[in-house]
């Protein structure tokens, strides 16, 4: 079988192999199943049978066990590697595929398979995988980056309080206006705070219910208006006002 067959199972690739010794040296898997018990393997002609036939997991302990079962068993010398002298590519885990003659060399500390080239290495899904494991890094570092110049910015509007408070209180008109001003949304949500007391969401509709407590839903929706960019004015000139405090000043007396 070659690399362009579908990847098998390594218990298949040592069963086969096994039995293909067994068979040239013209023994039984009884004689097999008989040397294996005199090695302390509990095995019967059936199991010898189940693992021929790639139905039976094998430990490392039993694969090097079993090859000196045949080699006592068929008169010539068989190695673990002689189990494992294959094209096919072997089921490791789900995500790693590698070839036989891999395993062989790794187990005699030949080869490492951490050498291998991933594209022979991986299956699809252990592709999926490390490209998901990637992206959630790479979120996760984009995440810490905004996160780090978000803090910063508050910082230098010499803003205070709760971070994960401000995102809760986030609503559309605060979106609207964080897209408008490009600023975060959660810092106009602070600044809010400190100039008003409340959210851009919160005094708008304070200010227009008091300007007209009665007006009706097309009057209220105008007025909002009104009232939304007249406090988003605001808002842009206290940010302006804070960055200018905030600038580092040249020796010359200018802002850098």
């Amino acid at each position: 079988m070659t690399q362009d067959a579908a990847p098998r199972p390594l218990r298949e690739v040592v069963g086969e192999a096994a039995r293909k010794i067994r068979e040239t040296a013209k023994r039984r898997q009884d004689d097999v199943a008989r040397g294996a018990r005199l090695m302390g393997l509990p095995w019967s002609r059936a199991k010898v049978g189940a693992l021929e036939n790639g139905a039976k997991a094998v430990s490392v302990e039993e694969l090097v066990t079993l090859a000196l079962v045949l080699t006592q068993v068929c008169g010539r010398t068989i190695r673990v590697p002689d189990l494992l002298d294959a094209d096919d590519l072997v089921i490791l885990t789900p995500h790693l595929q590698v070839p036989a003659r891999e395993v062989a060399k790794s187990l005699a500390g030949q080869n490492s398979l951490g050498a291998l080239d991933p594209a022979i290495a991986l299956t699809p899904a252990g592709h999926k995988a490390v490209l998901a494991e990637v992206e959630s890094l790479a979120r996760e570092k984009r995440a810490n980056a905004e996160l780090f110049l978000l803090v910063t910015r508050i910082q230098r509007l010499g803003l205070k309080g709760d971070l994960d408070a401000w995102a809760a209180e986030i609503g559309e008109a605060e979106q609207k206006t964080a897209r408008r001003l490009d600023e975060p949304a959660v810092v106009l949500v602070a600044l809010s705070h400190e100039l008003w007391g409340r959210t851009l969401s919160e005094e708008r509709d304070r200010v227009a219910d008091e300007r007209e407590p009665d007006a009706s839903p097309d009057r209220r929706r105008a007025l909002r208006g009104q009232v939304t960019r007249a406090l988003v004015n605001e808002l842009a000139a206290e940010l302006a006002r804070r960055d200018h405090i905030a600038a580092p000043v040249g020796t010359d007396g200018t802002d850098r």
